[in-house]
């Protein structure tokens, strides 16, 4: 019993977010997700932030330069999470992969468990 309540009361993670403010407004018919209109770049990410975490994701940034991109056509992830996807979404698959690379580096936030990858990749 002690193993399975464990497992409900697990510590948050923190997630990797592109906050898009501009978004509230076509959001506004969507369920509720208690977070600002956003795209999510990797979730999980650790359970607490460490100094290493931030020198990595500071990299990323200085690596990646802004870019611009438009939330368009209304979808849906299996298990019925709805969201606007990005376009172009390469963009948001290449920070993954980057931010990706940081968690594997600190393995130790997760213990055993590997992080979501859960940029949005355009289907063929």
């Amino acid at each position: 019993m002690i193993a399975r309540i464990k497992q409900v009361l697990r510590p948050a993670a923190t997630a990797i977010v592109v906050a898009v403010p501009e978004a509230a407004n076509a959001a506004a018919g969507l369920p509720e997700t208690g977070m600002p209109p956003h795209v999510t770049v990797l979730w999980p990410f650790a359970r607490r932030l460490t100094r290493r975490h931030r020198r990595g994701l500071d990299d990323v940034a200085r690596q990646h330069d802004a870019f611009e991109f438009a939330l368009g056509e209304i979808r849906e992830f299996p298990g019925g999470v709805t969201y606007l996807a990005p376009e172009p979404a390469r963009r948001f698959v290449e920070l993954t992969d980057a931010i990706a690379a940081i968690v594997s580096s600190t393995s130790r936030s997760f213990g055993s468990s590997v992080p979501s990858r859960i940029a949005l990749r355009k289907k063929s």
